[in-house]
Protein backbone atom coordinates (compact mmCIF):
# COMPACT_ATOMS: atom_id res chain seq x y z
CA UNK A 1 0.00 0.00 0.00
CA UNK A 2 3.02 2.31 0.10
CA UNK A 3 3.61 4.89 -2.62
CA UNK A 4 7.02 6.38 -1.81
CA UNK A 5 10.06 4.54 -3.26
CA UNK A 6 11.83 4.57 0.11
CA UNK A 7 8.92 2.91 1.91
CA UNK A 8 8.47 0.36 -0.85
CA UNK A 9 12.18 -0.52 -0.75
CA UNK A 10 12.11 -0.84 3.04
CA UNK A 11 9.12 -3.17 2.85
CA UNK A 12 10.85 -5.21 0.16
CA UNK A 13 13.99 -5.54 2.31
CA UNK A 14 11.86 -6.76 5.23
CA UNK A 15 10.08 -9.22 2.95
CA UNK A 16 13.41 -10.44 1.62
CA UNK A 17 14.72 -11.05 5.14
CA UNK A 18 11.66 -13.15 5.91
CA UNK A 19 12.10 -15.06 2.66
CA UNK A 20 15.71 -15.83 3.52
CA UNK A 21 14.70 -17.28 6.89
CA UNK A 22 11.93 -19.38 5.38
CA UNK A 23 13.89 -20.92 2.52
CA UNK A 24 16.51 -22.10 5.02
CA UNK A 25 14.17 -23.18 7.81
CA UNK A 26 11.37 -24.89 5.89
CA UNK A 27 13.40 -27.60 4.09
CA UNK A 28 15.38 -28.25 7.28
CA UNK A 29 12.12 -28.72 9.21
CA UNK A 30 10.70 -30.90 6.44
CA UNK A 31 13.78 -33.13 6.52
CA UNK A 32 13.63 -33.30 10.32
CA UNK A 33 10.01 -34.44 10.57
CA UNK A 34 10.25 -36.95 7.71
CA UNK A 35 11.27 -40.58 8.34
CA UNK A 36 14.91 -41.18 7.29
CA UNK A 37 13.96 -43.11 4.14
CA UNK A 38 11.67 -40.28 3.03
CA UNK A 39 14.02 -37.34 3.59
CA UNK A 40 15.37 -37.25 0.05
CA UNK A 41 11.88 -37.49 -1.52
CA UNK A 42 10.55 -34.79 0.83
CA UNK A 43 13.38 -32.45 -0.14
CA UNK A 44 12.64 -33.30 -3.77
CA UNK A 45 9.07 -32.04 -3.28
CA UNK A 46 10.45 -28.83 -1.76
CA UNK A 47 12.48 -28.28 -4.95
CA UNK A 48 9.30 -27.18 -6.74
CA UNK A 49 8.44 -24.24 -4.52
CA UNK A 50 9.64 -21.53 -6.94
CA UNK A 51 7.83 -22.63 -10.13
CA UNK A 52 4.68 -23.60 -8.23
CA UNK A 53 4.70 -20.11 -6.70
CA UNK A 54 5.10 -18.55 -10.14
CA UNK A 55 2.18 -20.62 -11.46
CA UNK A 56 -0.09 -19.62 -8.57
CA UNK A 57 0.95 -15.97 -8.94
CA UNK A 58 0.22 -16.04 -12.69
CA UNK A 59 -3.27 -17.46 -12.17
CA UNK A 60 -4.00 -15.10 -9.26
CA UNK A 61 -2.83 -12.13 -11.33
CA UNK A 62 -5.03 -13.14 -14.23
CA UNK A 63 -8.03 -13.30 -11.91
CA UNK A 64 -7.45 -10.24 -9.70
CA UNK A 65 -5.50 -7.69 -11.78
CA UNK A 66 -8.10 -6.92 -14.47
CA UNK A 67 -10.81 -6.28 -11.88
CA UNK A 68 -8.94 -4.75 -8.95
CA UNK A 69 -5.46 -3.56 -9.95
CA UNK A 70 -1.94 -4.24 -8.66
CA UNK A 71 -2.35 -3.17 -5.02
CA UNK A 72 -5.31 -5.46 -4.41
CA UNK A 73 -3.47 -8.27 -6.19
CA UNK A 74 -0.47 -7.88 -3.86
CA UNK A 75 -2.80 -7.68 -0.85
CA UNK A 76 -4.53 -10.90 -1.97
CA UNK A 77 -1.15 -12.61 -2.33
CA UNK A 78 -0.13 -11.47 1.16
CA UNK A 79 -3.41 -12.71 2.64
CA UNK A 80 -3.02 -16.07 0.92
CA UNK A 81 0.51 -16.30 2.32
CA UNK A 82 -0.77 -15.46 5.81
CA UNK A 83 -3.48 -18.12 5.60
CA UNK A 84 -1.01 -20.81 4.53
CA UNK A 85 1.43 -19.69 7.23
CA UNK A 86 -1.23 -20.12 9.93
CA UNK A 87 -2.18 -23.56 8.61
CA UNK A 88 1.49 -24.61 8.49
CA UNK A 89 2.24 -23.34 11.98
CA UNK A 90 -0.86 -25.08 13.37
CA UNK A 91 0.09 -28.41 11.83
CA UNK A 92 3.73 -28.07 12.84
CA UNK A 93 2.77 -27.44 16.45
CA UNK A 94 1.31 -30.94 16.56
CA UNK A 95 4.61 -32.57 15.59
CA UNK A 96 6.64 -34.01 18.49
CA UNK A 97 10.20 -32.92 19.18
CA UNK A 98 12.34 -32.92 16.05
CA UNK A 99 15.07 -35.57 15.76
CA UNK A 100 18.69 -34.50 15.51
CA UNK A 101 19.51 -33.74 11.89
CA UNK A 102 23.26 -33.73 12.39
CA UNK A 103 25.58 -36.65 12.00
CA UNK A 104 28.09 -38.15 14.42
CA UNK A 105 30.56 -35.75 16.04
CA UNK A 106 33.42 -34.72 13.80
CA UNK A 107 37.01 -35.10 14.87
CA UNK A 108 37.98 -31.78 13.27
CA UNK A 109 35.69 -28.74 13.15
CA UNK A 110 32.80 -28.49 15.57
CA UNK A 111 29.90 -30.76 14.77
CA UNK A 112 27.31 -29.06 12.54
CA UNK A 113 29.53 -26.07 11.85
CA UNK A 114 30.00 -24.39 8.49
CA UNK A 115 33.56 -25.71 8.25
CA UNK A 116 32.42 -29.26 8.99
CA UNK A 117 29.74 -29.06 6.30
CA UNK A 118 31.58 -27.36 3.46
CA UNK A 119 32.93 -30.05 1.15
CA UNK A 120 33.29 -30.06 -2.63
CA UNK A 121 30.00 -31.91 -3.16
CA UNK A 122 28.01 -29.31 -1.22
CA UNK A 123 29.72 -26.49 -3.11
CA UNK A 124 29.01 -28.10 -6.50
CA UNK A 125 25.34 -28.67 -5.69
CA UNK A 126 25.01 -25.09 -4.41
CA UNK A 127 26.58 -23.72 -7.60
CA UNK A 128 24.34 -25.91 -9.74
CA UNK A 129 21.29 -24.68 -7.85
CA UNK A 130 22.37 -21.08 -8.41
CA UNK A 131 22.56 -21.75 -12.15
CA UNK A 132 19.15 -23.44 -12.00
CA UNK A 133 17.62 -20.39 -10.29
CA UNK A 134 19.09 -18.02 -12.90
CA UNK A 135 17.63 -20.25 -15.58
CA UNK A 136 14.22 -20.90 -14.01
CA UNK A 137 13.54 -17.42 -12.64
CA UNK A 138 14.40 -15.93 -16.03
CA UNK A 139 12.23 -18.49 -17.81
CA UNK A 140 9.16 -18.06 -15.59
CA UNK A 141 9.55 -14.28 -15.10
CA UNK A 142 9.57 -13.50 -18.81
CA UNK A 143 7.31 -16.29 -20.06
CA UNK A 144 4.14 -14.16 -19.56
CA UNK A 145 5.67 -11.29 -21.54
CA UNK A 146 6.81 -13.67 -24.28
CA UNK A 147 3.45 -15.43 -24.59
CA UNK A 148 1.68 -12.06 -24.79
CA UNK A 149 4.17 -10.43 -27.15
CA UNK A 150 2.88 -11.91 -30.39
CA UNK A 151 6.26 -13.56 -31.03
CA UNK A 152 5.29 -16.78 -29.29
CA UNK A 153 4.00 -19.91 -30.95
CA UNK A 154 3.43 -21.56 -27.55
CA UNK A 155 -0.18 -22.71 -27.31
CA UNK A 156 -0.36 -22.70 -23.49
CA UNK A 157 -0.61 -19.85 -20.99
CA UNK A 158 2.44 -18.97 -18.91
CA UNK A 159 0.69 -20.13 -15.75
CA UNK A 160 -0.16 -23.49 -17.30
CA UNK A 161 3.46 -24.01 -18.34
CA UNK A 162 4.65 -23.24 -14.81
CA UNK A 163 2.02 -25.52 -13.32
CA UNK A 164 3.52 -28.48 -15.20
CA UNK A 165 6.70 -28.29 -13.11
CA UNK A 166 5.23 -30.31 -10.19
CA UNK A 167 4.97 -33.29 -12.52
CA UNK A 168 8.76 -33.25 -12.73
CA UNK A 169 8.94 -32.80 -8.96
CA UNK A 170 6.67 -35.76 -8.31
CA UNK A 171 8.50 -38.00 -10.76
CA UNK A 172 11.79 -37.17 -9.06
CA UNK A 173 10.28 -37.77 -5.63
CA UNK A 174 9.43 -41.33 -6.66
CA UNK A 175 12.75 -41.99 -8.34
CA UNK A 176 15.09 -40.76 -5.60
CA UNK A 177 13.69 -42.87 -2.78
CA UNK A 178 16.36 -45.40 -1.86
CA UNK A 179 18.90 -43.88 -4.27
CA UNK A 180 22.26 -42.20 -3.66
CA UNK A 181 24.12 -38.99 -4.48
CA UNK A 182 25.31 -40.25 -7.85
CA UNK A 183 21.77 -41.07 -8.99
CA UNK A 184 20.40 -37.71 -7.77
CA UNK A 185 23.22 -35.89 -9.58
CA UNK A 186 22.50 -37.90 -12.74
CA UNK A 187 18.84 -36.86 -12.63
CA UNK A 188 19.76 -33.20 -12.10
CA UNK A 189 22.28 -33.34 -14.94
CA UNK A 190 19.66 -34.91 -17.22
CA UNK A 191 17.28 -32.06 -16.34
CA UNK A 192 19.91 -29.47 -17.23
CA UNK A 193 20.67 -31.30 -20.49
CA UNK A 194 16.98 -31.42 -21.47
CA UNK A 195 16.71 -27.69 -20.80
CA UNK A 196 19.75 -27.03 -22.96
CA UNK A 197 18.13 -28.91 -25.84
CA UNK A 198 14.59 -27.50 -25.49
CA UNK A 199 15.17 -23.86 -24.50
CA UNK A 200 15.89 -22.44 -27.94
CA UNK A 201 12.92 -24.10 -29.73
CA UNK A 202 10.63 -22.82 -26.98
CA UNK A 203 11.58 -19.21 -27.76
CA UNK A 204 12.80 -19.48 -31.34
CA UNK A 205 10.45 -21.85 -33.15
CA UNK A 206 7.35 -20.62 -34.97
CA UNK A 207 5.91 -24.12 -35.12
CA UNK A 208 3.19 -24.30 -32.46
CA UNK A 209 3.63 -27.99 -31.75
CA UNK A 210 7.41 -27.79 -31.42
CA UNK A 211 7.41 -24.57 -29.39
CA UNK A 212 4.74 -25.83 -26.99
CA UNK A 213 6.43 -29.20 -26.54
CA UNK A 214 9.76 -27.45 -25.93
CA UNK A 215 8.27 -25.12 -23.29
CA UNK A 216 6.67 -28.10 -21.56
CA UNK A 217 10.02 -29.92 -21.68
CA UNK A 218 11.80 -26.97 -20.05
CA UNK A 219 9.18 -26.83 -17.29
CA UNK A 220 9.32 -30.56 -16.59
CA UNK A 221 13.11 -30.60 -16.74
CA UNK A 222 13.25 -27.72 -14.27
CA UNK A 223 11.12 -29.70 -11.83
CA UNK A 224 13.44 -32.68 -12.13
CA UNK A 225 16.58 -30.56 -11.73
CA UNK A 226 15.52 -28.63 -8.64
CA UNK A 227 14.09 -31.68 -6.91
CA UNK A 228 17.13 -33.82 -7.64
CA UNK A 229 19.51 -31.16 -6.31
CA UNK A 230 17.65 -30.90 -3.00
CA UNK A 231 17.24 -34.68 -2.84
CA UNK A 232 21.03 -35.05 -2.98
CA UNK A 233 21.48 -33.18 0.33
CA UNK A 234 21.12 -36.24 2.61
CA UNK A 235 23.93 -37.93 0.70
CA UNK A 236 26.47 -35.15 0.24
CA UNK A 237 26.74 -33.73 3.78
CA UNK A 238 29.96 -35.09 5.32
CA UNK A 239 30.15 -36.80 8.71
CA UNK A 240 29.89 -34.20 11.41
CA UNK A 241 28.32 -31.69 9.01
CA UNK A 242 24.85 -30.22 9.18
CA UNK A 243 22.09 -30.67 6.65
CA UNK A 244 20.62 -27.36 7.78
CA UNK A 245 23.87 -25.57 6.99
CA UNK A 246 24.06 -27.26 3.58
CA UNK A 247 20.47 -26.31 2.80
CA UNK A 248 21.22 -22.76 3.94
CA UNK A 249 24.21 -22.53 1.61
CA UNK A 250 22.16 -23.83 -1.31
CA UNK A 251 19.35 -21.40 -0.49
CA UNK A 252 21.82 -18.50 -0.23
CA UNK A 253 23.22 -19.32 -3.65
CA UNK A 254 19.69 -19.42 -5.02
CA UNK A 255 18.89 -16.11 -3.33
CA UNK A 256 21.89 -14.42 -4.92
CA UNK A 257 20.86 -15.85 -8.30
CA UNK A 258 17.33 -14.52 -7.76
CA UNK A 259 18.75 -11.00 -7.45
CA UNK A 260 20.92 -11.15 -10.57
CA UNK A 261 18.93 -13.57 -12.73
CA UNK A 262 16.02 -11.41 -13.93
CA UNK A 263 18.13 -8.30 -14.76
CA UNK A 264 20.58 -10.50 -16.63
CA UNK A 265 17.76 -12.18 -18.54
CA UNK A 266 16.19 -8.79 -19.31
CA UNK A 267 19.54 -7.50 -20.58
CA UNK A 268 19.83 -10.50 -22.92
CA UNK A 269 16.30 -10.00 -24.23
CA UNK A 270 16.88 -6.27 -24.81
CA UNK A 271 20.11 -6.89 -26.68
CA UNK A 272 19.54 -10.21 -28.44
CA UNK A 273 15.78 -10.64 -28.58
CA UNK A 274 13.81 -13.75 -27.72
CA UNK A 275 16.04 -15.99 -29.85
CA UNK A 276 19.04 -14.81 -27.86
CA UNK A 277 17.15 -15.49 -24.65
CA UNK A 278 16.56 -19.06 -25.77
CA UNK A 279 20.29 -19.50 -26.37
CA UNK A 280 21.00 -17.90 -22.98
CA UNK A 281 18.80 -20.48 -21.24
CA UNK A 282 20.37 -23.28 -23.25
CA UNK A 283 23.84 -22.11 -22.25
CA UNK A 284 22.77 -21.96 -18.61
CA UNK A 285 21.64 -25.57 -18.88
CA UNK A 286 25.08 -26.55 -20.15
CA UNK A 287 26.84 -24.70 -17.31
CA UNK A 288 24.57 -26.35 -14.73
CA UNK A 289 25.30 -29.79 -16.14
CA UNK A 290 29.04 -29.14 -16.05
CA UNK A 291 28.79 -28.27 -12.33
CA UNK A 292 27.49 -31.76 -11.65
CA UNK A 293 29.91 -33.80 -13.75
CA UNK A 294 32.48 -34.10 -10.92
CA UNK A 295 29.84 -35.69 -8.67
CA UNK A 296 29.52 -38.51 -11.19
CA UNK A 297 33.25 -39.16 -11.31
CA UNK A 298 34.23 -39.13 -7.66
CA UNK A 299 33.14 -40.76 -4.43
CA UNK A 300 32.30 -38.36 -1.62
CA UNK A 301 32.43 -39.03 2.09
CA UNK A 302 28.77 -39.36 2.94
CA UNK A 303 27.76 -38.94 6.54
CA UNK A 304 24.03 -39.12 5.72
CA UNK A 305 23.46 -36.13 7.96
CA UNK A 306 19.72 -36.16 7.40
Amino acid sequence: MFTSPEAILAARVLEGAGYLVLVIAIPAIAAAVAPPEWRAPVLAVWGGFVPVGFALADFLAGWVLPAAGPQIYLLAAAMLFALLAVVSATLLARVPDFPDLDAKPATGPARGSFAATLNIDVVLVALAFGVYVILSVGFFSFMPAFVGSGNSAIALSAGTVALLVPLGNLATTVLVRGSDARFAATLALAGFAATAVAAFPAFGSQDATLATAAAVAVALAGGVTASALFASVPFIVPRGGSASVAIGLIAQTGGIATVFGPPLAGHVIDGQGWDGFGWFLAGSGVVGALCLVPLLTRRSERGLAV
